[in-house]
């Protein structure tokens, strides 16, 4: 009976996965352009709020609030945000430069509070990591634009 049941779940998943794929790229061209436009109009509404976001994070910051580490991150998901919309490979390298120079920042403080006893260990390791991730995709871009 389990063989039965299981048989026909993946069945049903075959089927729909099946019939998902014979209508992609059905869509009117109308639709697919509509879609697109959209999708533009949300990145740069994205963008914005971002933008918002660090400002908000920097006026904090100067006003002896908020979190060094939460600016930082701010900054990181804007770049990232940019790096969605680049178009060209140029661009993607640049802005994932500017990616690891922030990780690079947000490194240095984590240690610069470890070293002060008022930060982690943990929180140089998480910054660190971070970095890594940030370089290996600045890598892959440069890469990609060496093609």
């Amino acid at each position: 009976m389990k063989k039965t049941v299981l048989l026909i779940a993946v069945l049903a998943a075959a089927f729909l996965t099946a019939v998902a794929d014979s209508q992609e790229g059905t869509a009117p061209k109308t639709d697919q352009a509509g879609a697109a436009t959209k999708v533009k109009d949300l990145q740069q509404q994205r963008m914005a709020t971002l933008k918002e976001i660090v400002e908000a994070f920097n006026a904090e910051r100067q006003n002896g609030r908020g979190s060094f580490e939460d600016l930082i991150e701010a900054k990181v998901q804007l770049l990232n945000a940019e790096l969605e919309v680049a178009s060209s490979d140029a661009e993607r390298v640049t802005i994932c430069e500017n990616i690891v120079k922030q990780f690079i920042t947000l490194e240095e403080v984590a240690q610069a509070s470890r070293e002060g006893a008022r930060g982690a260990y943990t929180a140089v390791l998480k910054a660190k990591a971070k970095r890594l991730e940030a370089e290996i995709s600045l890598e892959r871009a440069k890469g990609r634009g060496a093609k």
